[in-house]
């Protein structure tokens, strides 16, 4: 994570200001400079310019339902599912948010119910479902590794 902030902070340096019209006028090598590899420039300028050209919508992007947000966000190159869920729950700070593609939540749930394999999208999906309309805290405490009580 310090790594990350780092870079966070050398980039606002850079921008002066986080603006899609920074960005785009922003050289390779300087975004580059502070720490950005190749293709996450290449996907923040993306972002930039989908932004620019009203592709995706970014006003008012917190009145959107969960499943409204990851569609306008997965317009972006380098954006996924995944991603779209993180910033959902560390940008928005969203309550109900589960991942069900998320390894470190899979290895989690098959420790809590020691079972052989990863668990699979229903066993998951039924799992998370005990847990609506917050289960962003079951997330946060399986990544916590607070999975040491057995569920049975």
């Amino acid at each position: 994570m310090k790594a990350a902030y780092s870079v966070c902070n050398k980039l606002l340096t850079l921008l002066d200001e986080v603006r899609f019209d920074n960005i785009l006028k922003c050289q390779e090598e300087a975004s580059r400079s502070v720490g950005l590899s190749k293709s996450k420039v290449v996907y923040i300028k993306d972002l930039a310019q989908k932004i620019k050209d009203g592709v995706v919508n970014i006003d008012n992007i917190d009145s959107l339902t969960d499943e409204e947000i990851i569609k306008e966000l997965i317009k972006v190159k380098g954006i996924g599912k995944w991603t779209a869920e993180m910033f959902l729950i560390f940008s928005l700070g969203r309550m109900d948010v589960f991942s069900l593609q998320n390894l470190g939540i899979k290895k989690a749930v098959q420790g809590l119910y020691i079972i052989p394999e990863l668990p699979n999208r229903e066993f998951l999906i039924n799992f998370s479902d005990n847990f609506k309309p917050y289960r962003t805290v079951v997330t946060l405490y399986l990544w916590g590794g607070t999975n040491k009580v057995i569920i049975k």
